[in-house]
């Protein structure tokens, strides 16, 4: 999303790697991967997931070793990496936002998977499909005991960018979200700003 490439550049991520927006899901990611098949030095998916598990917290950086599905489908990174400042585990991803504990439960169970986005598997198939050594590294977001509010897959655009016509509409249906906004940012600062410093030792 922008907001986590905006927050990665200004945390002082190095000058050196491209950093760029895909957009959500996994019609960001396979556009972004049609316009970037050729690419010569290892790749990295970051951003914002959410915990599917009791142990991670918010602003805990998670190093994904794979992805995994329902049915059984494992794809593995194949960019070997690790950092002392991160966790492991694997990731799985929706379609949308998951906004319960139970629906975590559920995924959790399903897939056996830790973490949650809506992206790591279309990234890792392309990743698979056109050769790249690719890695994916996450911050929580949100927790089990503080999942996304629903509706809020609605707040960007398919680049990325924020919808402020429709979080204002989210807010006119429902003013007791403001106080859940702003601690929804304050999470995706703190995770973005520790994703970063993992990011500078990697």
């Amino acid at each position: 999303l922008d907001f986590e490439r905006k927050r990665l550049l200004a945390a002082g991520f190095p000058a050196d790697c491209r950093v760029e927006t895909c957009g959500p899901g996994r019609e960001g990611v396979n556009r972004w991967a049609g316009a970037n098949r050729r690419l010569a030095g290892p790749v990295l998916l970051v951003g914002l997931a959410g915990a599917l598990v009791d142990r991670y917290e918010i602003g805990d950086v998670v190093i994904a070793d794979a992805v995994l599905a329902a049915g059984g489908k494992r794809i593995e990174t194949t960019w070997s990496i690790d950092d002392p400042g991160a966790r492991r585990g694997a990731i799985t991803s929706t379609t949308r936002s998951v906004t319960s504990r139970p629906a975590k439960g559920s995924l959790r169970a399903v897939t056996g998977a830790t973490i949650v986005d809506q992206e790591s598997q279309a990234f890792a198939e392309a990743g698979r499909e056109l050769g790249w050594r690719f890695g994916i590294v996450r911050g929580i977001g949100d927790t089990l005991d503080n999942p996304l509010p629903p509706g809020c897959d609605k707040w960007v655009d398919h680049h990325g960018r924020a919808l402020l016509t429709q979080v204002a509409a989210s807010l006119l249906r429902e003013p007791s979200l403001l106080g859940r906004m702003r601690q929804i940012k304050r999470s995706g600062e703190l995770a973005m700003d520790n994703l970063a410093e993992v990011l500078e030792r990697l």
